[in-house]
């Protein structure tokens, strides 16, 4: 909650009420008087006045300010609901324009740029193409909004107070009737439109240039299997959906940009693996369980279709936690024991942590103790990540910790995760006893060396929580300590120092100060 001082508000209302020029229309007293009751009641809030001033304000007489003001509750909810049917009292073009960007304020999650929204609130039905003309001003959403909605320092617009969020959201269905399903259409919509229809594009300065012009196609790429998934069986949704699946030049867009503005690398976006990105991967990717059985009982699509670089609609559904859509792949036959570079499709669903969907593929079949070709093990997958409820579940479901440390690690898997920094495999494994936090390797060296010599600050920090012996020695003689002061890991030496690690040779030395200072033998 935003809090305000009674000082800061009266500047900010006598302020307003300049700059109003309410001053030409009402005497001093009654400003004064306005401004002891908006302070009074604003019980520690800023929002609460600013709202209920603007509501005052906009009476055109002293006489509707004073009936006005007599009327205002002070409550908060009150207030949203007289700045919504002020709101909905404007002429209509406006009235529309701050309900619409209201609803995209209420339920997005990823905040939108002034001119991502401004392009999102410019798309309207039956267009086939962007019309900038149609783009609102931030100033012009921001006034037919009503205060609700705010621009932050990094020129992203929000809504004003968290408050606010609540309320909308309560009475969404009321406010935005068929709000999910109204921003999947204007998604799907836009992904079609002629602009786009020169893409993919071979070259990363035209995707920047692309998305520079058309704000809203980055967003929209990010976000519309949210909004479809939660709407598939919405007709109207149904028929954008796959007019979007019907054109290959617009799910190679949308993927090309959702891959490029997620910052992954070149052979995800490039125009190759885009056009082989098929409408099967993106409802796979999406969990749009539906459309996925839809197109394959279609026959247009083969259920292990595989893109460029390998990935399969089944991998993408399991990176991504789908289970329902995993397993009506997998009920279709899809094969989830095809690799991509990375791995199958329960390595896929480990490295994200996704615990449902590991379960499903072990399930079907998927051993958690197979080793691939180049001896990779599924726990293995857990530590790229700190995948630590996939750790849990593979164990639950079977996999062998000791052996699959043989296979892989030549070391026990704890040391690798020290070593790795997955904290949370470490906390997870010394909680469950799966591991003896002084357990050694063929050279001595315990976690704490291995976490000490990779500077995981950390990962040593926890390890020292849980009583890890600091004095420990390889079989070298070398403490942790010596590790990180011989790896230049400062930071992590200095932790060690101010847990009460000595430096080599510093116990000799304070053995030799301390003879020193007794006192001489007398004979």
């Amino acid at each position: 909650m935003i809090e305000a001082h009674e000082e800061d508000l009266k500047t900010y209302i006598y302020r307003e009420l300049e700059q109003g020029g309410k001053y030409d229309i009402a005497d001093q007293s009654f400003m004064n008087r306005l401004v002891r009751e908006l302070t009074k009641g604003a019980e520690g809030m800023f929002l609460l006045p600013v709202l209920r001033l603007r509501t005052i304000l906009k009476e055109p007489t002293p006489g509707q300010m004073e009936d006005r003001l007599a009327d205002l509750s002070h409550s908060l909810d009150d207030a949203f609901a007289d700045t919504i049917a002020r709101i909905q009292r404007l002429p209509e073009s406006r009235s529309r324009l701050g309900l619409d960007a209201l609803r995209w304020l209420t339920l997005t999650t990823e905040a939108m740029t002034e001119s991502e929204l401004s392009d999102a609130l410019a798309i309207h039905e039956k267009q086939n193409a962007v019309n900038v003309k149609y783009r609102p001003t931030t100033k012009t959403i921001l006034e037919c909004c009503q205060g609700l909605a705010t621009v932050d320092t990094e020129g992203r617009v929000r809504l004003a107070h968290y408050a606010i969020q609540e309320y909308l959201t309560e009475h969404s269905e009321d406010l935005f009737p068929r709000a999910e399903a109204t921003i999947a259409v204007t998604c799907l919509r836009y992904f079609v439109f002629e602009n786009f229809q020169d893409g993919p594009w071979t070259d990363r300065s035209e995707i920047k240039s692309k998305m520079e012009m058309y704000p809203f196609l980055a967003w929209a790429a990010r976000h519309w299997g949210h909004f479809t998934q939660q709407t598939e069986t919405d007709p109207e949704v149904w028929s954008a959906l796959f007019t979007f699946f019907s054109s290959s030049v617009a799910t190679a867009v949308t993927n090309q940009v959702r891959q490029y503005s997620l910052g992954l690398r070149r052979d995800y976006w490039i125009a190759s693996e885009c056009w082989s990105y098929t409408a099967l991967h993106h409802a796979s990717r999406e969990g749009l369980d539906r459309a996925v059985n839809q197109l394959l009982d279609s026959g247009a699509f083969s259920v292990n279709e595989l893109t460029e670089m390998g990935a399969t609609p089944v991998l993408m559904a399991a990176a991504d936690g789908h289970t329902l859509t995993t397993r009506s792949l997998l009920a279709h036959g899809a094969n989830p024991r095809l690799r991509n570079w990375y791995g199958d499709a329960l390595d896929c669903a480990i490295e994200a942590d996704r615990v449902d969907t590991i379960r499903e593929l072990v399930r079907w079949g998927m051993d958690p103790n197979g080793v691939a070709d180049d001896g990779h093990t599924y726990l293995n997958s857990a530590l790229d990540t700190d995948s630590a409820g996939a750790f849990a579940t593979l164990v639950e479901l079977g996999a062998d910790i000791e052996a699959q440390s043989e296979k892989e690690h030549h070391v026990h898997i704890f040391l690798t995760a020290a070593r790795w920094g997955c904290v949370k495999i470490v906390s997870l494994m010394l909680m469950r006893g799966w591991a003896d936090i002084e357990m050694r390797s063929p050279s001595g060296l315990t976690a704490l060396h291995y976490a000490a010599a990779a500077g995981e600050t950390t990962t040593v920090k926890r390890l020292l929580d849980a009583s890890a012996d600091i004095k420990a020695m390889d079989k070298k003689g070398r403490t942790a300590l010596e590790y990180a002061e011989a790896r230049g890991n400062k930071t992590t030496a200095r932790l060690l120092v101010d847990a009460g690690a000595l430096p080599r040779g510093a116990n000799r030395a304070r053995n030799l100060v301390l003879r020193s200072d007794r006192p001489a033998a007398t004979h």
